[in-house]
C-alpha cells in the first residue's frame, strides 16, 4: 500500500489544478474530473513502472530480436507456442525483465510501450 500512497502523493505534486487549462475543466462534469484524474494517475504510473525495469543488452546470439508486429504476426500463425520457448519485451537495443504472454498477444493485448520483442527458444 505504500507504494501506491507515494505515487498519489507524486502525483499530487506533479498535477495541479493551476496545470490545467480552466476552460477545459469548466465544461468537465464532476465524473469527467474524476475519470481525467484516474486516467492521470495511471500515466504516472505506467511511466514509473517502464522507467524502473531492469533492462540489459541484448544478446543476438542468444535471441530472436523481432519486432512486435512481426511477433504478433508468428504468434497468431502458431509460429511461436509456449511449448518453443518464451518471449521478453524490448527496444532496438535493451532487453526488458517483462515476460510477453503468448495468449494475451493472441487476444491482441500487446504492451504499447515496446517496440520489440526477443524470443528464445527451448
Amino acid at each position: 500500500m505504500t507504494g501506491y500512497m507515494s505515487d498519489k502523493a507524486k502525483a499530487a505534486e506533479l498535477i495541479s489544478p493551476d496545470d490545467l487549462p480552466q476552460e477545459i475543466l469548466s465544461s468537465l462534469s464532476h465524473k469527467e474530473i474524476g475519470t481525467l484524474g484516474y486516467w492521470l494517475f495511471a500515466q504516472l504510473r505506467n511511466q514509473k513502472e517502464y522507467t524502473q525495469r531492469k533492462m540489459k543488452p541484448i544478446e543476438l546470439e542468444s535471441c530472436a530480436h523481432m519486432t512486435i508486429s512481426d511477433f504478433v504476426s508468428s504468434v497468431k500463425s502458431g509460429m511461436f507456442t509456449n511449448d518453443d520457448g518464451h518471449g521478453y519485451y524490448a527496444t532496438n537495443y535493451e532487453q526488458s525483465d517483462i515476460r510477453v504472454r503468448l495468449a494475451g498477444v493472441k487476444n491482441g493485448k500487446v504492451r504499447e510501450e515496446w517496440t520489440h520483442v526477443c524470443w528464445y527458444n527451448k
